[in-house]
């Protein structure tokens, strides 16, 4: 078992901005994605409930991050689509998890 800083990025797209000429605070958008890695921090994600059943791999925290921000922005009033959610072990190694339709 070994442990991993993981460098989280998560991207927005949109055609259509709000009155304030943006297509979502990126205030929002980080503290959504706080709420949804919150409980990574500092603990063994074998034993969180979304990894019970399912490896860690970099693939799969970032297919659990990328759902979980599609129901937290939901949630929010704005013209935003979820892009995609990259997910690095370290400088020369990254996934970037999206879904298609």
């Amino acid at each position: 078992m070994h442990g991993h800083t993981w460098k989280v990025e998560a991207a927005v797209t949109g055609s259509e901005l709000d009155e304030s000429d943006l297509l979502m605070d990126f205030h929002d958008l980080r503290k959504i994605l706080r709420e949804v890695v919150e409980s990574f921090d500092h603990n063994c994600l074998n034993d969180l409930e979304a990894f019970r059943e399912l490896s860690p791999t970099s693939e799969n925290i970032a297919s659990f991050i990328y759902r979980g921000l599609l129901i937290k922005l939901r949630e929010l009033p704005h013209r935003a689509t979820l892009a995609w959610v990259s997910v690095a072990e370290s400088p020369e190694t990254m996934v970037v998890y999206r879904e298609e339709g």
